[in-house]
């Protein structure tokens, strides 16, 4: 990271000049045409239902024993007697010693009032087992649906039930909680992501709980409110990879302008545009197409949930490393990317094959995980001991999803895809910039591209969290911010990669005065002198002919050789020249001198 922020001071004019023609192109084309290729693209809303299913999932451990449980039974029947069956199910669930369905999804009132007064105090808080009941018993039915959990105290597993939460809110199902006793108020709305659906009640006030409850049934609308139509696999990975693929445009045809202007060229031909239209299209289909097929694909999986937490655990792991990194050793970032995110996967992986069988104690085997890696990756005892320790008094919460599952994909997904687009144009971009590697540019293209993810991420979450605006133009103004950060981002890391080359390679400096001066990268592919638009060094035409010479590098060597033509006409006998370093040579009030930085 200092050695990026050298380069920039050493030579800021290129690196602004890349990054803001990244970003300020990318955000133009997004404001004119990716807006509008979205709302031509949206589809209309689905018809909204007023159809309710409402699981009751009741505490009925042995800590309910005494008249605890018969309020709680009172509460519930007289919450049963006001609900509108001709627009609702009901259906009823306890856990104590064991998870039962005491009655189905069901109109009949009798019933459900017969199995609320069969329920008997008795075994341990299985919470999530019973959460996950209640998410399975609402999977029959289309209407909106809801949990009302009661409880009166801590579930035997932390862990597990914010798992089973998280997966409930991932399909839409609103729960809303009632509590008494020793139940946590902060760990209840964590279940519920809304501390406005956590009703506390004390003994003697659990009918006025269930009331508070109802009213937030009847008043609360869909968690995730579909505002807009049903999108197929097919038509919504067509919609994100053509709003990508119109980035890309803008990103490419302005990087290839900034280097153009940057060398004194012509901005843009008819030629390169054509490319650039045909190299965005692939590119933005290829990134955005992947991103949404893996959208929807793994929020299909069986227990999506737990990859949403295993992805949490992987980008906590790569911002700790990244972090002690900055301030402990000097291990290069792309190796601290991956030692960090393997290492954050490896201990959520752990921690999940474990809790089964240790509980919410699992989280040891987590923190021993991270302690170790931290150790062997840093070899500092005392980060080991603070990592690992952190990881033990706050893992489940800090490195669990703080939101929903939809959520969480989203951010590893965008990461991917952006990744994925950064590496793709930067590789395209490569073949405009002579000489410059293209596994370079590769992996600078990845790096901007994922820096990029980050820095859209921590502008959403301020534009969330902390800026109070109408939802939809807050999503407006994610995409703007993101495109013109994607670029910006892009647009950096390309220049970083040719100035590192640059400070171990051999090129070509140009002069058109004492104030101005660029570097060209020397190798086998030839730097055109000439008037011709596709000459990298431009020649007036009144003096120079299209094709004048070229300049390139054969092994160690760099030759400067007179284009046939030209040399014909001349009658130029000897048409090639070895050109030796610091040697320069001025051609049209253009001085040519190169430079070795590999002695």
């Amino acid at each position: 990271m200092l050695s990026l922020l050298q380069t920039l001071k050493q030579n800021y004019q290129k690196a602004l000049l890349f990054a803001l023609y990244g970003g300020i192109g990318c955000l133009i084309i997004a404001l004119i045409l990716g807006e509008w290729f979205l709302h031509l693209t949206e589809l209309s809303p689905l018809p909204q239902t007023d159809q309710k299913a409402v699981i009751l999932l009741i505490d009925s451990s042995g800590s309910m024993e005494g008249g605890k449980l018969e309020e709680v039974k009172t509460a519930a029947i007289n919450f049963i007697n006001r609900r509108d069956f001709s627009k609702e199910q009901l259906g009823v669930i306890n856990f104590g010693e064991t998870v039962n369905i005491i009655t189905s999804l069901s109109t009949n009132q009798a019933q459900l009032n017969q199995g609320i007064n069969s329920l008997q105090a008795l075994g341990g808080t299985p919470m999530a087992a019973g959460i996950k009941q209640a998410i399975t018993s609402l999977s029959s039915t289309d209407n909106n649906r809801y949990i009302l959990l009661f409880t009166d105290g801590m579930p035997q597993s932390q862990f597990q039930a914010i798992l089973a939460a998280n997966k409930g809110r991932n399909q839409s199902i609103l729960m809303i909680v009632v509590a008494t006793g020793d139940a946590d108020i902060q760990y209840l709305t964590r279940l519920t992501g809304d501390p406005n659906l956590v009703f506390y009640a004390n003994s003697g006030e659990i009918d006025q709980g269930f009331r508070q409850a109802e009213l937030a049934i009847n008043n609360q609308q869909l968690l995730e409110s579909k505002t807009t139509g049903n999108y197929s696999l097919t038509y919504s990975s067509l919609r994100t990879g053509g709003w990508t693929a119109i980035i890309t445009l803008g990103l490419s045809l302005t990087l290839i302008v900034a280097q153009n202007h940057y060398l004194h060229r012509r901005l843009l031909t008819i030629k390169e545009t054509f490319l650039i239209l045909i190299g965005s299209t692939i590119a933005g289909l290829i990134a955005g197409g992947i991103g949404s097929s893996l959208f929807t694909i793994l929020t299909n999986l069986p227990n999506s949930e737990l990859i949403a937490g295993v992805i949490n655990w992987g980008i906590a792991g790569t911002i700790t490393f990244v972090i002690i990194n900055s301030i402990r050793r000097n291990i290069p970032l792309k190796e601290i990317l991956i030692r960090g995110f393997l290492l954050g996967i490896i201990a959520a992986v752990a921690l999940i094959f474990t809790i089964d069988y240790l509980g919410d104690a699992g989280i040891l085997i987590a923190g021993f995980i991270v302690g170790c890696g931290v150790y062997y990756t840093f070899y500092s005892k005392g980060l080991a001991w603070f990592f690992g320790i952190i990881v033990l008094f706050s893992g489940s919460w800090l490195l669990l999803p703080s939101v929903n599952f939809s959520s969480a994909l989203e951010i590893a997904i965008r990461l991917i895809a952006w990744t994925i687009l950064g590496a793709i144009v930067a590789l395209g971009i490569s073949y405009f910039i002579p000489n410059l590697q293209r596994l370079r540019a590769f992996l600078g293209g990845s790096l901007g591209g994922s820096l990029a993810s980050i820095g859209f991420l921590l502008m959403s979450l301020i534009l969330t969290q902390f800026i109070s605006i109408e939802t939809s133009l807050a999503d407006r103004l994610g995409r703007l911010i993101g495109a013109f950060i994607l670029g910006f981002c892009i647009g950096l890391m390309i220049f970083w990669e040719e100035e590192r080359q640059l400070q171990k390679s051999t090129y070509l400096l140009i002069r058109w005065n004492d104030q101005e001066s660029r570097k060209i990268l020397l190798g086998e592919i030839p730097i055109w002198l000439g008037s011709s638009l596709d000459a990298q060094i431009a020649l007036s035409k009144t003096k120079y002919p299209d094709k004048f010479a070229k300049i390139f590098k054969a092994g160690n060597q760099v030759f400067f050789e007179f284009h046939s033509d030209y040399a014909q006409a001349k009658g130029i006998k000897i048409t090639q020249q070895e050109w030796s370093s610091s040697q320069s040579r001025t051609f049209d009030g253009i001085t040519l001198t190169i430079v070795d930085e590999t002695r």
